[in-house]
């Protein structure tokens, strides 16, 4: 299995997989390098960027466990992908983990996996992502917070 390489654009590359990988390999490498690299395990000053490694690893995972975008992206690359993908964003990546990790809150992943030991008392990060909609442009929900402590306010619609 080849060594995983965060900054190359070919996707195989950024999880560490043969082209030929089957989707368990591929479920397999993206569960152990979301794990290490999840900003939420990042010290402070090394959150942006693993924020963008998180990114890529997740943007890679998203087109090489879909059947029909894998089989796009083997034919023509990321162009065939509506143009690549660069639009991702946290959120979508953040949907990706748990849909991944079965839905479970991000800090029950991390530190049931020997991180911290669990921390009695810590909170997961908001809820579902809510959308209102507002004289006919969409809103931002807001996002909750931890147990003890106030949530940040949503945007309202423009």
């Amino acid at each position: 299995m080849p060594t995983p390489n965060i900054d190359s654009d070919n996707y195989y590359e950024v999880l560490g997989v043969e082209k030929s990988a089957s989707d368990v390999d591929v479920k397999k490498a993206f569960r152990k390098l979301a794990m290490k690299h999840h900003p939420d395990k990042a010290k402070a000053e090394d959150k942006e960027k693993a924020e963008e490694k998180f990114k890529k690893i997740a943007e890679a995972y998203e087109v090489l466990s879909d059947k029909d975008k894998r089989n796009t992206y083997d034919r023509v690359g990321k162009h065939g992908l509506n143009g690549g993908t660069g639009g991702m964003n946290f959120q979508h990546a953040e949907d990706i983990f748990a849909q991944v990790f079965g839905g479970k809150d991000i800090f029950e992943v991390l530190f049931s996996q020997g991180g911290m030991g669990g921390m009695p008392g810590m909170g997961g990060m908001g809820g579902p992502q809510v959308q209102f909609q507002m004289g006919g442009f969409p809103g931002m929900g807001g996002m909750g917070g931890m147990p003890g402590m106030g949530g940040m306010g949503g945007m309202g619609g423009m």
